[in-house]
């Protein structure tokens, strides 16, 4: 339904960055991505770039209401190489569903990380995806899926 490139220019089936209320975009293209790790994994530019910011939110719009979606986040360490350098909180439609994740920590440098969630888009049709600092640094996300579960 929807497979968004963070921070980015579309690519295969993931559309250009949208949908966010702020932050910043990086890219780096320096070397490529190991999703070694990861069951169906985005394309590889998906995980070369990233919005982040102290604190952001996708509204993703135009779903039924009231109806369950899987969300797939996912992420790669572009930056920081030090565990607890990065720490954030990750919440949908107002739920915590990711506290202090360090995702160096999980899943090392420059390598793929996917977290699946199954979520109720809310009353107006939308799913909201709030990202927050933990205790180290800003939250990212390279990109997101919401597909009817």
């Amino acid at each position: 339904m929807a497979a968004i490139n963070a921070g980015s220019t579309g690519t295969g089936n993931f559309s250009a960055d949208s949908d966010y209320d702020q932050g910043n975009q990086y890219v780096d293209t320096s070397t490529g991505i190991d999703t070694n790790g990861v069951s169906n994994p985005a394309p590889q530019f998906v995980y070369q770039s990233c919005r982040w910011n102290a604190a952001f939110t996708y509204t993703i719009p135009n779903l039924q209401p009231q109806h369950a979606y899987t969300v797939r986040l996912h992420w790669a360490e572009l930056t920081f190489q030090v565990a607890g350098d990065r720490l954030f909180n990750v919440a949908i439609n107002g739920n915590t569903v990711v506290s202090n994740l360090d995702v160096f920590a999980t899943a090392g440098y420059k390598k793929a990380l996917v977290k699946e969630f199954t979520v109720t888009a809310n009353s107006s049709g939308q799913i909201v995806i709030s990202f927050t600092q933990g205790s180290a640094d800003n939250p990212f996300i390279s990109g997101i899926e919401v597909y009817t579960a």
